[in-house]
């Protein structure tokens, strides 16, 4: 109750509450999912010293998939069920990660700035899969 209370209030110390944890998670798959079409691009990955991802449908689809996921956490955000969709989505998270850490294994000579981006995406989705799946229901009174 105290810590309840106290995310409520914006106290120090505080959890964030499910809904702002949603919306961060949704601007973060937004701009993972613009990143993904974007590096379908060669105009767009060149200046990075690297070609673009192949085949191309591919990090389009994904892209599209981040989007609509970030769609769906902003609509879940305003709802009553917030918490519970919190721990829904940390599954996809933790999938994300272990398949950020996968590729990551599995093309050790990839270019580096797709090594950069597979290292900060994974790392950014398990920061998420964690706090969704702590995200604190909210206490009938």
């Amino acid at each position: 109750m105290q810590r309840t209370r106290a995310a409520a209030t914006g106290e120090p110390g505080a959890s964030p509450s499910p809904r702002m944890i949603l919306i961060a998670d949704a601007a973060w798959d937004a701009i993972a999912g613009a990143a993904l079409i974007a590096a379908s691009i060669a105009s767009v990955t060149r200046p990075l010293g690297t070609g673009p991802l192949r085949p191309g449908p591919v990090p389009v689809a994904l892209g599209a998939v981040c989007l609509a996921v970030a769609a769906l956490m902003i609509h879940a955000s305003t709802g009553t069920q917030a918490a519970a969709f919190c721990r829904m989505i940390a599954h996809g998270n933790a999938a994300a990660t272990a398949a950020a850490l996968a590729l990551l294994i599995a093309f050790p000579g990839a270019a580096h700035p797709y090594v950069a981006a597979l290292a900060i995406g994974g790392t950014g989705c398990a920061v998420f899969a964690t706090l969704e799946y702590q995200a604190q229901r909210p206490e009938a009174h």
